[in-house]
């Protein structure tokens, strides 16, 4: 989508709609269902519900706790293998000490109350957002948004500030609503004067019998603010 800049729903369409006669669906055949996701897509799912329940520091925080857990899990199949990696793991020791310093430093960030979400996404644009069907029948959403100009902050000089926060979406295949997707900003967020294009990722855990056809709309409850990085 080029489309307008706060508008309450903005319609990213991609994939077709035709199919050969012999592939297609009835609408009773393409009710969503819920998928039957991996663990490592169940984790991101929950992970991702969390998230966009928090605000400023607070999801810096706890990405930074789950990238802690994700590493303190990596190093326990490392050392119980039957001939444990001691580069690896005391490589994976020190990226995870350095996490925690980070995790401790997080909570200290200044996050500023102005501009509100609101203002900071008519800053931005979304690209279209492309969607491939997993095996486990979960949607996984790629979503390109990029900054139409520089953020000026009012910030101490030298002080680096990032976008952060998260985005929401429904997808829908034709009329019928398919579920929900979540799109987290990186962890460190997105850099004021970044204006490159950078890709989000959400998950949705229900999908119907179709592969394609489907489309995402961005919900007007956006969740964004600037703080340090």
């Amino acid at each position: 989508m080029k489309g307008k800049q706060g508008s309450v729903w903005q319609i990213l369409r991609f994939g077709r709609k035709t199919a050969p006669a012999a592939e297609k669906k009835t609408p009773e055949m393409c009710l969503p269902a819920f998928a039957e996701p991996t663990e490592q897509e169940k984790a991101r799912l929950k992970r991702a519900g969390a998230y966009v329940r928090l605000w400023g520091t607070g999801k810096r925080v706890q990405m930074l706790k789950d990238l802690y857990d994700d590493y303190t899990d990596q190093l326990v199949a490392c050392r119980n293998g039957d001939r444990p990696p001691e580069k690896e793991i005391a490589r994976l020791e020190e990226e995870r000490h350095a996490i925690g310093l980070r995790s401790r430093e997080a909570g200290r960030k200044t996050v500023f109350a102005e501009p509100d979400s609101g203002k900071i996404w008519e800053n931005f644009r979304a690209g279209e957002a492309s969607v491939r069907k997993n095996p486990s029948g979960v949607l996984s959403i790629s979503l390109p948004v990029a900054r139409i100009s520089p953020f000026t902050p009012d910030a101490a000089d030298g002080a680096r500030v990032v976008v952060d926060g998260t985005l929401t979406g429904e997808v829908w295949l034709g009329d019928v609503y398919v579920g929900g997707v979540i799109f987290p900003l990186p962890l460190m967020g997105i850099p004021v004067d970044m204006m490159e294009e950078l890709v989000l990722e959400g998950l949705c855990g229900r999908s119907a019998d179709a592969d394609t056809g489907y489309m995402v709309r961005l919900s007007c409850q956006r969740n964004l603010w600037l703080m340090e990085a």
